[in-house]
């Protein structure tokens, strides 16, 4: 069970929680409005987190729905925006991985895009780029491996394509 109890004794979260290997709980700026968020995870084949954002007006914490999947492992805001994106291995020793862009509305993700970074497998390898609307992939953009970045700069850079 996870229990955050305020300085008062009272209690603002109780969630039960199950896993392997559990990450130490995080309090951290997770969506930028001043106010520190919760966030943590666990550890089995893949990695999953969870974060709670901090509800000022009623002090306590709400989960982002769906971000408990492995796809969103490591996710971030990037800087200055209302977007994040995730980092997430998968498989291949971690030279294969895939990175969500996406937007937090209500509390719920909406992907906006996906690169799926193939190193292991002789014929695809390469960084594949997609934009993602109504749960459909659509190839925009295919980088040799000589030519791809990481997630974070590609994001950055090619923002206003995903808007």
């Amino acid at each position: 069970m996870l229990y955050i109890i305020r300085s008062e004794n009272d209690t603002v979260v109780t969630r039960k929680e199950e896993g392997i290997s559990p990450v130490p709980l995080v309090f951290e700026d997770y969506n930028n409005d001043g106010y520190p968020d919760v966030r943590y995870g666990y550890n089995s084949n893949y990695y999953y987190e969870t974060i709670l954002l901090f509800i000022p007006d009623t002090k306590e914490f709400r989960p982002i729905e769906g971000i408990d999947n492995c796809d969103y492992a490591y996710s971030k805001n990037i800087k200055g925006t209302g977007f994040y994106y995730s980092y997430a291995p998968n498989g291949c020793g971690k030279n294969n991985w895939i990175s969500k862009l996406f937007v937090i509305k209500d509390y719920k993700i909406r992907d906006l895009g996906l690169i799926k970074y193939k190193q292991c497998e002789d014929e695809d390898k390469g960084m594949y780029v997609y934009r993602l609307t109504n749960d459909t992939e659509v190839l925009i953009e295919k980088l040799p491996i000589n030519e791809s970045v990481s997630c974070e700069d590609y994001w950055i850079k090619n923002l206003k394509n995903f808007e």
